[in-house]
């Protein structure tokens, strides 16, 4: 099997975006990626360099993964208004339908954003794409942010968004013995909490997609010195202060989240140090 080597093409002496990843870091790092930032990230504000409200006045101004694409098409797409129960409110699912009779399997998403950013529209094409491809129907959904609701109703948002799909089969025309649920980054770390609620309420899911998923954020703790006696991560410990900003991020999201309380730790706060 052959390999493919992509060289970086940053030309030596070329004015240098103040986000340009430092000299030292560009042996360890992928090329591709190298060029990717370079040419799309190095020139932005980072979210973690303003405030929060000052990022949703327009996200795509400060992320260059912002989507953009909207996706092929699908034959039936329906927003639902459900309730959820902590603290008792409404939100709402989107549900992608593909074609056919069913009943069909069914697939919840729960979108990436550190829990507090994001919507219906973040991975949409995601979506779009694996309802089409999976022949699956695919439940988006739109749980509440921090810092207006912060830990844990996100994740109980998200766990209510399972158990309505679940009691509600003969309207959704899925499948209950074939249920799944996944996320990314943070929707990913809620995924892991929501396989350890399904175990415990007896509910036997086919299939936990989890996606890079935030399951240890203890060294990230605003008031715990990074250092390997507090982090065992060594790639923690040597890229934290890359430029597009792991931990300063990371620290942003859970400065919303979590508040001030951030010294504690739960399962549903970082489902890798759970109990089996």
């Amino acid at each position: 099997m052959s390999t493919t080597q992509t060289a970086i093409v940053i030309e030596e002496g070329s004015q240098k975006s103040r986000l340009s990843i430092p000299k030292r870091l560009l042996g360890d790092v992928d090329p591709e990626w190298v060029n990717l930032w370079e040419r799309h990230g190095s020139s932005m504000v980072k979210a973690d360099e303003l405030s929060l409200e000052e990022f949703r006045k327009d996200p795509a101004a400060y992320s260059f993964t912002f989507p953009t694409c909207s996706g092929p098409p699908v034959f039936h797409i329906e927003d639902i208004e459900i309730p959820v129960s902590r603290p008792a409110g409404n939100i709402v699912i989107r549900v992608y339908t593909p074609e056919g009779p069913g009943p069909f399997p069914v697939h919840l998403n729960f979108h990436g954003g550190g829990w507090v950013l994001g919507n219906l529209n973040s991975e949409a094409t995601w979506c779009r794409k694996m309802c089409n491809k999976a022949q699956i129907k695919v439940v988006d959904v739109d749980y509440r942010l921090a810092p207006e609701f912060p830990y844990p109703t996100s994740i109980y948002d998200s766990w209510d968004a399972v158990n309505w799909t679940i009691a509600n089969v003969p309207r959704l025309n899925i499948d209950p013995m074939s249920v799944s649920i996944g996320g990314l980054s943070a929707g990913g770390q809620m995924t892991a909490v929501l396989g350890h609620f399904a175990r415990d309420a007896g509910i036997d899911l086919k299939l936990q997609l989890i996606i890079v998923p935030a399951t240890d954020m203890r060294y990230c703790l605003r008031k715990r010195e990074l250092n390997e006696t507090t982090c065992p991560y060594e790639s923690v410990l040597l890229y934290h202060d890359v430029p597009w900003g792991p931990l300063g991020r990371e620290q942003w999201f859970l400065k919303y989240w979590l508040g001030d309380d951030d010294g504690k730790t739960s399962r549903s706060r970082f489902p890798f140090n759970a109990s089996t």
